[in-house]
């Protein structure tokens, strides 16, 4: 599907603003195989997303996720003092809701190019086989809970999910790794996520998650 027919579909979008990171804490080229060097790394980002106003938390790297329950997470801190001590041999998230981030968890490529062709720029995190994992924004509004968006047979079933607009998640950040893939985690865009309106923000979303059923169903020729 040609992405142009769909561009006159989104009115202006209502962001508010959005700024370069001063430092970037993008870690594409990390030498894993140092785990000195690996920790150090995990250390320099910990420390910038504290700065940003993120609420960090440590991931399991043998599993790839948060192993806190969810009061431990809401409890955890880390002063920068204590980040070697907290985050030795371990990953780094972010818990959204208690960072004020909203995340598009982007589980489909069709999903993507109309993301990203429909939503002003923002930061992005991929890893090697996927480009776009996660987009981030800050909302004017909120939103009360997670929404998600799934393919439907053509009988109306049902299948797999497309992705979803995610306020309570813990979320890995890179340098991570993924936990499936073991792929580093990366960004793709190294920016202060854009403030933008909520109900224009979630038209938006689902505008493009509609779409993707469209492009998948559409009958051929």
């Amino acid at each position: 599907m040609n992405l142009n027919c769909i561009e006159s579909a989104a009115s202006e979008p209502a962001f508010v603003s959005d700024g370069v990171v001063p430092e970037s804490i993008n870690s594409g080229g990390v030498a894993t195989q140092h785990s000195d060097d690996y920790d150090a790394t995990v250390f320099k980002a910990v420390s910038g997303y504290r700065e940003r106003g993120w609420h960090v938390l440590p991931f399991n790297r043998a599993v790839g996720y948060c192993t806190l329950d969810k009061e431990q997470q809401q409890a955890f801190t880390c002063a920068a003092k204590d980040i070697g001590t907290k985050f030795m041999g371990m990953d780094v998230g972010a818990d959204l809701h208690a960072s004020n981030l909203v995340g598009i968890d982007v589980d489909c490529p069709e999903a993507a190019a109309f993301l990203r062709a429909l939503l002003p720029p923002t930061c992005v995190i991929g890893r090697e086989g996927k480009s776009t994992s996660w987009m981030f924004y800050r909302l004017n509004g909120t939103i009360p809970k997670n929404v998600s968006f799934r393919d439907y047979s053509l009988n109306g079933q049902p299948g797999p999910e497309l992705g979803g607009v995610k306020v309570k998640a813990a979320v890995a950040l890179p340098p991570s790794r993924h936990r499936k893939t073991q792929e580093t985690l990366v960004w793709k865009n190294d920016v202060e996520p854009v403030v933008i309106e909520v109900e224009w923000f979630m038209r938006m979303v689902s505008i493009c998650f509609a779409l993707v059923l469209i492009a998948r169903h559409w009958p051929g020729p």
